[in-house]
């Protein structure tokens, strides 16, 4: 450390001023020892001795937070500038980012998203605190309030869902608890903390029986309580808090929980024939994929809403069926074509829900690649 200046939040240090501090106080000491007996002199000596020497290694210790705090007020002001300046590292798929990333706190974590959000993320550039139904409750508003101001992250992903469209359609309060107080909830502490809250909805959103594809700026008109409890989610997301960052995705898979792909892996696996709707079309897209659109949108600190869904030709559940057997190398006789309302009269199926990924493109972020070649990426990963 020289005596030049040094900028310590704000605070102007010189080596001299930073010795003088800390010499000073002992200075006394020995000079008056000089008039006193030998023994007392050797000790004085040797009490300054230590003294000077702890003195120096304070000094030292000074320097090295010194030139730390210099850089990371580097660092900072250059990130103000809009330059980020943090570890470059790839993650899974080969993506390479450089973001400081500060505190993320994802609720649903054990899910397929989560899991895979907290795999591509390099531990040196985050704090990340993880929750699952388990250890926290989205749907108590007190138990989400204690968590967000003891931990107090910046970015909140709520990856937290009732999916399971059955399920939704017999048990239509616990749907709207789960997909819209839960989303509440976290919206609230978002506001209280400033944070951003990036909430994940889906193609269910919206309906048509028309071959059609919807993007960002187009009405929402859900009929499955699924879709409607999630679109519910989003209003008070957009209501609640300021930052806000809605994703919607469809047909998503991945390690971690029941999902359409999984299941067709294990009975095709087991040999067992498979009644497959041939009436519902979208985009499968893999967890993987999707969150690397995340995380991008992250890093570019976008708000607002985005679809997200893996590219290529739309495809019904049957067509999707028939891709996993084919990639498995079983018979396609395994599975049977069927409509959604012969499989379950209850059901209302959702038709055509295919998204278009038109913010991606417009605000020139990369778009999730083709579903089937992300498909084959993902059955190959799960047979190592």
């Amino acid at each position: 450390m020289n005596d030049a200046y040094r900028d310590v939040r704000g605070v102007k240090v010189t080596t001299k001023r930073l010795r003088f501090a800390l010499y000073r106080p002992f200075c006394p000491l020995y000079t008056d020892a000089m008039d006193r007996t030998s023994t007392e002199r050797v000790f004085a000596s040797s009490f300054c001795t230590f003294i000077l020497g702890s003195a120096i290694m304070a000094e030292r210790m000074a320097e090295t937070i010194s030139e730390a705090v210099t850089e990371i007020m580097a660092a900072e002001r250059k990130r103000a500038a809009g330059c980020k300046n943090a570890a470059v590292y790839k993650c899974a798929g080969g993506m390479k980012m450089s973001y400081d990333y500060g505190k993320i706190w994802v609720a649903g974590a054990n899910g397929r998203v989560g899991r895979m959000i907290r795999n591509m993320l390099d531990m040196r550039d985050v704090e990340l605190f993880e929750t699952d139904k388990e250890d926290l409750d989205i749907t108590s508003a007190e138990e989400v309030t204690l968590f967000g101001l003891r931990n107090r992250p910046n970015t909140i992903i709520n990856c937290a869902g009732l999916t399971d469209t059955e399920l939704c359609e017999r048990n239509v309060e616990e749907a709207y608890k789960v997909n819209a107080l839960g989303a509440r909830n976290l919206s609230a502490v978002a506001r209280k903390l400033d944070a951003r809250i990036i909430q994940l909805s889906t193609d269910d959103v919206f309906s048509s029986s028309e071959d059609r594809k919807f993007h960002e700026f187009d009405t929402p008109k859900p009929v499955t309580v699924y879709g409607k409890s999630k679109l519910a989610g989003e209003n008070f997301v957009k209501e609640l808090a300021p930052k806000h960052l809605i994703i919607r995705s469809s047909w998503v898979y991945g390690k971690g929980g029941a999902n359409f792909v999984n299941m067709i892996i294990e009975k095709a696996k087991k040999g067992e024939q498979i009644q497959v709707p041939d009436d519902e079309f979208a985009l499968p897209t893999s967890a993987a994929e999707l969150s690397k659109v995340i995380i991008r949108l992250i890093q570019k600190e976008q708000e607002g809403i985005y679809h997200a869904v893996c590219g290529g030709v739309r495809c019904s559940r049957y067509e999707l069926a028939k891709e996993i057997v084919r990639l498995l190398g079983k018979d396609e006789s395994l599975l049977i074509p069927a409509a959604l309302r012969e499989l379950d009269p209850k059901l209302q199926g959702s038709d055509y829900t295919v998204l278009d990924n038109m913010m991606l493109r417009m605000c020139e972020i990369e778009e999730p690649k083709d579903w089937k070649e992300a498909l084959a990426d993902y059955i190959k990963d799960q047979e190592r």
